[in-house]
């Protein structure tokens, strides 16, 4: 067989596998029937993006609300053992009335092996220790609100109030990331190209 016999065999195969129909199933897969009962198949699925307003819950229903808290008067050695048992990033200090009035966090723990290296001081009450300048949330704050919280702050958590100031919850930071892991992986579903 000459070389021009083989171009035009080539041409033929060409033009009858372009001439065929082109069909997709429901599983969004397509497949094209060539000639002499041959298949094509595309086995790369459809994939759109469902439309969905999660994010604009309010924290509230991802918070938790059995959480750590400490008086100011409490021990700081305490507060240490019971931060580092619950393997947390720090807790709330709360008046009686349940009202924020300072975060203690796993950083601020830390002072205090300075000041009994260098200050040779001994441990006294989580007041001492505590952040004074304290950032919370409403609990109608939305869940987009607090995701873009955590990307401008450092913060690891954020205790949570009521329109009355009390404290109803601790929002981690580990939290909103389970709950956005959760979205990314249902938000996307195989369907059919339309």
């Amino acid at each position: 067989m000459n070389s021009r016999s083989k171009s035009r065999i080539l041409s033929k195969i060409t033009s009858e596998a372009l001439s065929s129909t082109g069909k997709t199933d429901d599983t969004g897969c397509g497949s094209q029937r060539l000639e002499k009962g041959t298949a094509m198949v595309n086995y790369t699925p459809h994939l759109v993006r469902e439309e969905t307003n999660q994010f604009e819950e309010p924290i509230a229903t991802i918070m938790d609300r059995s959480y750590l808290w400490f008086e100011a008067a409490s021990s700081i050695e305490t507060a240490i053992d019971k931060i580092v048992a619950a393997n947390i990033t720090g807790a709330p200090v709360l008046n009686k009335e349940k009202r924020l009035v300072g975060f203690l966090s796993q950083k601020d723990c830390l002072k205090l092996a300075t000041q009994l290296r260098y200050l040779n001081e001994q441990p006294r009450f989580v007041e001492d220790y505590m952040s004074h300048d304290i950032y919370s949330m409403n609990q109608k704050t939305t869940i987009f609100h607090a995701i873009q919280s955590f990307i401008d702050r450092w913060f690891h958590a954020y205790p949570v109030t009521d329109d009355d100031g009390h404290v109803v919850g601790v929002l981690s930071r580990n939290k909103v990331l389970e709950f956005v892991n959760q979205q990314s992986q249902t938000a996307w579903k195989g369907k059919k190209a339309s």
